[in-house]
Parts: C-alpha cells; sequence; structure tokens
C-alpha cells in the first residue's frame, strides 16, 4: 500500500495525492490517505472529500523515527516500511520508482509526477456535485464569455511574518503586463478576478477590459473558486498552487501567464514547477 500525507491548503493537498495515484497505479496497489495533520491544524482541513477521488484514510499517522525503525531499514528487515521524504523542490524521477509499500511525505510540486496518469488525475479532480446558487450563476457567465480567470493572492503572504519572508507577492505591475500580454491575442477578454483581498484588487489592479469581481464564496468553500477558475478559458495565476490547478484542470487549451518568480529566496529550484507550456512573466 501506497500512504501518502495530505497537508496543507487544497492545492498542497492535489499535489500530494496526484503523486501517491501516480505510484499507486504504477505499482497496482492501493493507496491510502494519512490526514492527521489536520488533526492540530486550526487554519486547515483536509479538502479532497469534493472531488471523485479514491477516498481511503490511513489509520494511524506519521511513522516518525526510531532508532528500531533505522536499524530495521539497514537490515533490510520485512514489516519496516520505508518513508520516502521530498528531498528537493524540483522533480525528481527516482520518486516515481518508489516500492508499492511506502509512505511518502512532501510538497511535489510538478506536473512530471503525474503526467504518465493525467487522465485518471483529471476524472478523479472532477467534482461530486453540481454547483448551485450563486456559483452555477457565474459558471454560467464565465462559460459565456471570453473568460480569463485572474488569482489574487494576499492574505497570509502579506500577513505571517514567515510567508512574507519566503513568498513572492505578485504587484499590480504583474497582472497589468500579464493582461496586456492575454489582451494581445484574446479578443475581447473579460476578467474574473478571485482573491480574499477584494478591496485590494478593486483598488490596484486596472486590466484594460470588463471585470468581474467573485468574492462570494467563504474561505470554507475554496473549491468552489476553483471549479469556477478551472471553466475559464485563459489565465494569469499568482505564486499559488490553488490557482496553479485551476489552471491546470481547465485545459481550454487557452493562455496561462505565471509569475516568473515564485519565492524571495533562492533555496527553491523551481525549474519543474510550471508545464513547459505555461508563460511566465
Amino acid at each position: 500500500m501506497v500512504t501518502v500525507r495530505l497537508g496543507d491548503g487544497l492545492g498542497n493537498q492535489m499535489f500530494q495525492y496526484a503523486l501517491g495515484r501516480t505510484i499507486a497505479h504504477r505499482r497496482r496497489t492501493s493507496l491510502a490517505l494519512d490526514i492527521s495533520s489536520f488533526r492540530e491544524s486550526e487554519l486547515r482541513q483536509y479538502s479532497l472529500g469534493v472531488f471523485n477521488i479514491v477516498e481511503n484514510f490511513a489509520s494511524g499517522g506519521y511513522p516518525g523515527f526510531s532508532r528500531l525503525r533505522a536499524l530495521g531499514r539497514r537490515l533490510r528487515l520485512p514489516g519496516i516500511r520505508p518513508i520516502l521524504r521530498e528531498r528537493s523542490f524540483c522533480f525528481d524521477p527516482a520518486v516515481l520508482d518508489a516500492p508499492a509499500d511506502v509512505y511518502l511525505t512532501g510538497y511535489w510540486q510538478s506536473e512530471k509526477y503525474f503526467k504518465e496518469i493525467e487522465d485518471i488525475i483529471r476524472r478523479e479532480f472532477s467534482f461530486k456535485t453540481e454547483p448551485d446558487g450563486q456559483n452555477r450563476e457565474m459558471a454560467d457567465r464565465i462559460r459565456g464569455a471570453n473568460s480569463v480567470s485572474v488569482h489574487v493572492r494576499r492574505g497570509d503572504y502579506v500577513t505571517n511574518p514567515s510567508f512574507k519572508r519566503t513568498f513572492w507577492t505578485c504587484a499590480e505591475e504583474y497582472y497589468t503586463k500579464a493582461a496586456s500580454f492575454v489582451a494581445s491575442r484574446v479578443a475581447n477578454p473579460h476578467y474574473f478576478i478571485f482573491s480574499y483581498d477584494p478591496d485590494w484588487a478593486r483598488a490596484n489592479l486596472e486590466l484594460g477590459g470588463p471585470a468581474t469581481f467573485v468574492a462570494h464564496n467563504s474561505p470554507g468553500k475554496g473549491s468552489e473558486d476553483l471549479r469556477l477558475m478551472s471553466l475559464c478559458r485563459h489565465h494569469i495565476i499568482a505564486n499559488s498552487s490553488f490557482s496553479w490547478w485551476g489552471a491546470w484542470l481547465g485545459n481550454s487549451g487557452g493562455i496561462v501567464v505565471a509569475p516568473q518568480k515564485w519565492f524571495k529566496t533562492d533555496a527553491f529550484d523551481t525549474r519543474d514547477l510550471l508545464p513547459e507550456r505555461w508563460i511566465r512573466m
């Protein structure tokens, strides 16, 4: 059995699931989801239940380190389960050769970890239910326009000291430049702006075309924003795994613009973070 540790927000959980599903598919074995990290989190919760995934929860939690476990692994004793930790931010092809019985912990943020089963991932990341109310109406508006999703990620990127030191915050110049690029290639673009800081977005974004601010979903209904993003024909994403997946799930063949800088630090190698067909700006 392949067990994958899930943690953090919806976008990160999707990357973690996608790798676990790939290895389980390769090894013709089952996949289990370890959601024990959410028991200690006040800000994050397990969020994949909205999708048609293989939802099998693991018992117990993170195996942890012990001298007995380390000795057992060196001696290759039966019953000692290997733990595979992410060693670097860029794609590591050796990870895909993991054994059938393994515990995975990391972020695994690259399409290359699940590209070989893309059809399965797209099918399993389809939504169990149809949108209703405002989301159904917004979905109809998006389908009826030459829609461009625009994701503005601020929140903890500007308020959390640790995140502020680590993550780049996309400024209005990035969005203006990206919108100009899209407008030069797309007739009559209509921008659908997604942000939990809509006041900042309204005050600072001038995209040169009609814009609709999508701000009716609470943080607890982030998956509904993800669905609406995925319905757009084109995408301007933030340095966020959330809008990464909104663009990837769209699969419309449209333009995807992503920020050149993801982090303030050079400690993370982001060469494999974005699909090659996306535009860095």
